[in-house]
């Protein structure tokens, strides 16, 4: 039975709600250092057909007043608990189709020792309210349709304690006191966003501001517990520098009509992208004294690079359904590893992507991998909702994808796919439209595992040419196979076991992973080895010989070539070989 309520529980993201939201206008009363809250929320509601009941999604609310509106009639309404995860109300006359106005009020609580939701903590013995409804948990806070898919504007207003501080998604309209030391805080209407990057925080904070950010001057907060503010000082300040890098790179000024960084006191993630209101673990957006150190400084920029790439791959463009969480998450990291490559000197771009690739690679290769895009039919499947593969590996295709078209055209059509759906959703098909790669994406998202590349030359009668193609006979990815000679670089898209490739010349040697791009191993041959070893070697940029060390380290071979790298003048390359020297033994020697 508790596992039928589950599945019931996101049965809407097969299509069977009779509804769609069109914007929402939310009230909350939170007093930090109290365990329950009051809400009121209207939902504007486009009904499809006449109906006497509506399915929203609730945990843990408790309704104590509702009614519906459509075109002057009001009917009160019941709301009766459907199971853990959604609330029915009911009405006893039809009502629709048209545009109805649902109005419910309703109470909930603020725990202590919850990390999503609305949940409070003390800092130096003063409360304070946060939220992380990242994945589905804006429901404990608000009965709404919450899928990534419906996205609507939301004004909210938050009464709050006169001496308190309160933010959310939007800049502030207006503040009114009421009665009782109490004040109305109103925020103007949101663009329109999915439930889950809703937020709001209410408390005795503090902000220190930095300076306008981005083509239209956003203002820029850092909001911290009561005494901290100087702590953000540095976060504050750097935050300009990474919004236009961001700017630029897609074509797009910043979304959002302010950004606040929240220090929160603890959560569930490490950060959470909510649109102009993102939060970070303290220790992550505040410099303690003593801490500010050009290692913390890198880091933090790091990680707003990747909160902030958010604005656009998740924020401004949503995907449509939880199997395509990538397109947020992977892109996020993709991108954040772009910007900060751009900090560093050109011989070490993608080094640290190559060396994340392989992390996640050892993951996929393993017995319990799982597919980048999986559908998400319950809370329990949707736990694992933000695995690392989807992460990792979903910002590995990306670096694939960008090797594949060259790093200039990527860009422009990424631009294309942001700006073909602004304030929309999409989904992996629609990016695949734009970049014309939806077999290579499907088979790469779509299972797990890692292809396993051979590339041979073959040269006879004065002409040139290459043998590509995916090891033990395998044909299971459409793999875009970059490779690298003394002629240059060229591709070509590998769709079946094996394919042949003429070129003008015989080349001296071949790599096979030309920028070190690609998701897949090479193996190599003993004579494609050499021949890369005498001629090749000093032309492979630090990424494609870190790309060489793993696939060695990997395939068990090249143990003299791995020798030599051990010494290589990149520091990634020379730990890289030296770890590889230890699993990879040395070839048995026949006896005379």
């Amino acid at each position: 039975m508790k596992t039928l309520r589950l599945i019931a529980c996101l049965l809407m993201a097969a299509g069977v709600w009779a509804a769609q939201p069109l914007r929402y206008a939310l009230e909350l009363t939170v007093r930090p250092e109290r365990p329950e809250f009051s809400g009121v929320v209207r939902i504007a509601v486009r009904l499809d057909a006449a109906t006497q009941q509506l399915t929203l999604n609730a945990k843990d609310l408790t309704v104590t007043e509702a009614e519906v509106r459509l075109s002057g009639r009001r009917v009160a309404a019941h709301a009766s608990v459907l199971n853990p995860e959604e609330m029915r109300l009911e009405w006893p006359e039809p009502l629709g189709p048209g545009e109805a106005e649902v109005e419910i009020r309703y109470q909930g609580r603020i725990d202590e020792k919850a990390m999503e939701g609305p949940y409070r903590r003390q800092v130096d013995g003063q409360w304070y309210v946060f939220t992380t409804f990242t994945a589905i948990e804006a429901r404990r806070a608000i009965p709404c349709f919450d899928e990534p898919r419906f996205k609507t504007p939301w004004q909210v207003t938050l009464h709050v304690r006169r001496e308190h501080r309160a933010f959310s998604n939007a800049p502030l309209e207006s503040e009114v006191e009421e009665a009782e030391g109490m004040k109305a805080v109103r925020f103007v209407e949101t663009a329109p966003l999915p439930s889950e990057i809703v937020a709001f925080a209410v408390g005795p904070f503090d902000t220190v501001n930095g300076p306008d950010a981005g083509q239209q001057k956003v203002p820029v907060r850092v909001v911290t517990p009561q005494g901290r503010a100087e702590q953000g000082r540095y976060a504050a300040d750097v935050t300009d520098r990474v919004m236009t890098g961001l700017e630029r790179y897609t074509g797009i000024p910043y979304p959002f009509r302010k950004l606040d960084h929240l220090a929160r006191a603890e959560g569930a993630f490490g950060a959470v992208e909510n649109p102009g209101l993102i939060n970070y673990q303290q220790s992550t957006l505040l410099a303690e004294p003593g801490k500010d150190s050009e290692q913390w400084r890198e880091r933090l920029r790091q990680i707003m690079t990747h909160e902030l790439a958010h604005q656009w791959f998740g924020n401004l463009v949503t995907q449509a359904g939880w199997e395509d969480v990538w397109l947020s998450e992977g892109f996020a990291t993709w991108l954040a590893g772009v910007t900060m490559d751009a900090e560093h000197p050109a011989p070490e771009k993608n080094l640290a992507a190559v060396a994340a690739r392989e992390r996640i690679m050892g993951a996929d290769a393993g017995p319990k991998a799982r597919p980048v895009r999986v559908p998400m039919r319950s809370r329990a499947e949707l736990n694992d909702v933000y695995s690392r593969v989807v992460y990792q590996k979903g910002a590995a295709v990306l670096l694939m994808l960008e090797g594949w078209h060259g790093a200039e055209r990527f860009q422009r059509e990424l631009q294309t796919y942001l700006k073909r759906r602004p304030y929309g959703t999409a989904t992996t098909d629609d990016l695949a439209q734009v970049l014309d790669a939806g077999q290579t994406l499907h088979s790469f998202l779509d299972q797990p595992g890692v292809p396993a590349i051979q590339v041979k030359r073959k040269c006879a009668g004065g002409r040139g040419g290459l043998v590509v193609e995916q090891a033990a006979g395998e044909a299971k990815w459409a793999v875009p196979v970059c490779w690298k000679s003394n002629s240059g670089k060229a591709c070509t898209l590998l769709t079946g076991a094996t394919r042949e490739v003429e070129l003008e010349a015989c080349p001296a040697w071949v790599f096979a992973n030309a920028g070190g791009t690609g998701y897949y191993r090479t193996v190599w041959t003993d004579e494609e080895l050499a021949a890369l070893a005498e001629g090749g070697l000093a032309e492979l940029s630090a990424a494609e010989r870190l790309t060489l060390v793993y696939d060695l380290k990997a395939g068990g071979q090249g143990r003299a070539l791995l020798a030599l790298l051990a010494r290589d003048a990149q520091p990634r390359v020379a730990q890289a070989a030296t770890e590889a020297l230890k699993a990879v033994k040395e070839p048995k020697q026949e006896k005379p």
